[in-house]
């Protein structure tokens, strides 16, 4: 699996030959599965996708699982986060949710490996303890470093399998 930091909430995650892309913030990346955290009517669409996935429910496409669940809801625009089993990996997509209205809700989840998380959320998510933790929507990597409450470590992009995780939570900010 190859993660890379597309700046805000962008991420695109590669696994063999699928390519996972959420919250884009315009239409340069190509994706055979895009995930939209955020979802508004008035919002638009950037196609070409194979799949788009936006709102709660449960998803199988090109062998992965996807669980998306919802955190809030306000004037008009639901945030959901979503499980994502692939490679033998659980990911966590919180894209710009800036609370978690059922902290419970979380439990559905199930464990998670890596959570793709904003500042505002560094608290809540720690009860999940996912083996990495990758700051989204940071104003550098001093800060979110400091949002998390822990050290961490920069890189490029992250090349990740299983078998690699760590066996304590670890903080990788991801460059863009």
């Amino acid at each position: 699996m190859v993660i890379t930091y597309h700046g805000e909430g962008c991420f695109r995650v590669q696994v063999g030959d699928v390519v996972i892309v959420t919250d884009p913030v315009d239409n340069r990346l190509k994706a055979d599965i895009l995930l939209k955290t955020e979802w508004d009517s008035k919002k638009q669409v950037f196609p070409p996708v194979e799949l788009e996935i936006s709102g709660p429910g449960e998803y199988e496409a090109k062998e992965i699982e996807i669980l998306g669940i919802p955190l809030e809801a306000k004037g008009g625009v639901i945030h959901s986060v979503y499980a994502v089993r692939t490679d033998d990996l659980r990911l966590a997509f919180f894209g710009n949710a800036d609370k978690i209205s059922d902290p419970a809700s979380l439990s559905k989840l199930g464990p998670i490996d890596i959570a793709f998380v904003p500042a505002t959320l560094a608290k809540q998510v720690k009860i999940l303890e996912p083996k990495i933790i990758i700051p989204s929507f940071a104003k550098n990597a001093k800060s979110a470093a400091e949002s998390f409450g822990g050290k961490s470590e920069v890189q490029e992009k992250l090349v990740i399998k299983a078998k690699d995780l760590p066996q304590a939570t670890k903080i990788i900010i991801l460059k863009n």
